[in-house]
């Protein structure tokens, strides 16, 4: 997929002046659609990845209005249950963990 980093997505809806949690599965993750367009990626490679993430970015989602707006993150934990694959090659645990991810954000849309 060439040297891009692959742009992971997931869309909530945040509500004005209140504070949200909001906890997602990498299940609730997708592949940025400009991305896959843009980079022309074979369907097999259209799936997101953790393996390698290098950051985390913040963005109105695909149906905001025109116009200024603002967050407010006050905490974000990010949780990892098990070893990758590299770690655990010689370790009988590598036949029987997956990486498991947990976000937990507390937002609040301004």
């Amino acid at each position: 997929v060439g040297k891009s980093a692959k742009f992971n997505k997931v869309e909530f809806p945040a509500e004005s002046g209140k504070v949200q949690t909001v906890d997602f599965d990498t299940s609730d993750f997708s592949v940025a659609d400009w991305w896959l367009s843009e980079r022309k990626v074979a369907p097999k490679l259209g799936h997101p990845q953790f393996d390698n993430v290098t950051s985390l970015d913040f963005q109105t989602g695909s149906e905001s209005a025109l116009g200024i707006h603002r967050f407010e993150v006050r905490e974000i934990t990010i949780r990892k249950a098990a070893l990758t694959s590299a770690q655990t090659s010689t370790s009988a645990l590598s036949q029987t963990c997956a990486p498991l991810f947990c976000l937990s954000i507390s937002i609040v849309k301004k």
